[in-house]
């Protein structure tokens, strides 16, 4: 059974992350109607990971909510290791009361427990695009309010390049006509980076989980080694054909939001 307390403290951190991230009192906890008619008071300490990025950002934050609502906040930063840091945290029935992450880390939580279901009402979910609501939810629970899209772009030296390419073909006549020594860098690392590159391997057909047409992902049918996805089955940029080989257009989003910790009982 969770305690009063705890209820009370998960309500409070929706509503800090919400206020803060979406800057409108429609996107606050959904006890605040209530706590206006009743004269609630809030006391106690909400306490808040993060990582070396976000910490200064939401400690600027913390100091309007702190006056406004009358609790403390503390903003603890952890450095490359947050994910797991809150993880081991949680399964010894400690950590805070948010932690700040993608949205790719849901589905790990949600699966340990270690993390409460959001309440959101109708209004507030409309404010939030609908993308970013699909990916804090698993199971039909959704576990983050997002603060932020980030996507990739592609960036063209108009210098060199004055006319923007429609196809990889063009982007690669383009620089050789330039005569630079790169025609196309991108993000790969020692390990490879597959957020990087999903753009290529999706505009040749590849993809990693089936999408229904309606934005919702299908376990079951993967895609990885797909006839499409096969180096096999691709040319090479420059002779690749017009119709498969288009820049991306579409790429991969990632969502940023805040989780709340599950009480114990």
């Amino acid at each position: 059974m969770r305690r009063k307390e705890d209820m009370r403290r998960r309500t409070l951190g929706i509503t800090a992350v919400s206020a803060a991230a979406l800057g409108a009192a429609a996107a606050c906890g959904d006890d605040s109607d209530s706590g206006s008619d009743t004269g609630t008071e809030f006391s106690g300490e909400l306490v808040i990971w993060a990582d070396e990025t976000r910490t200064p950002v939401l400690k600027e934050f913390v100091k309007d909510f702190e006056t406004t609502v009358g609790v403390k906040v503390t903003v603890e930063e952890h450095v490359e290791t947050l994910r797991q840091d809150f993880l081991t945290a949680a399964e010894q029935g400690q950590g805070p009361d948010i932690v700040v992450g993608a949205h790719d880390w849901a589905g790990q939580y949600a699966a340990a427990g270690a993390v409460a279901p959001v309440t959101l009402t109708a209004d507030q979910q409309a404010a939030l695009n609908e993308t970013a609501v699909k990916a804090f939810t698993v199971d039909g629970n959704l576990y983050g309010v997002a603060y932020a899209l980030e996507n990739l772009g592609l960036i063209r030296n108009t210098a060199l390049a004055p006319e923007a390419p429609a196809t990889f073909e063009e982007l690669v006549a383009a620089g050789q006509a330039a005569g630079t020594d790169e025609v196309l860098t991108m993000e790969v690392g020692v390990d490879g980076n597959a957020y990087s590159a999903y753009p290529l391997f999706s505009s040749m057909g590849g993809y990693l989980f089936k999408d229904d047409g309606a934005g919702n992902l299908d376990p079951t049918d993967v895609g990885v080694d797909s006839p499409a996805a096969s180096p096999r089955s691709r040319s090479s940029p420059s002779s690749a054909p017009r119709a498969s080989s288009r820049p991306p257009s579409t790429p991969p989003t990632s969502s940023r939001s805040s989780w709340t910790r599950r009480p114990r009982s």
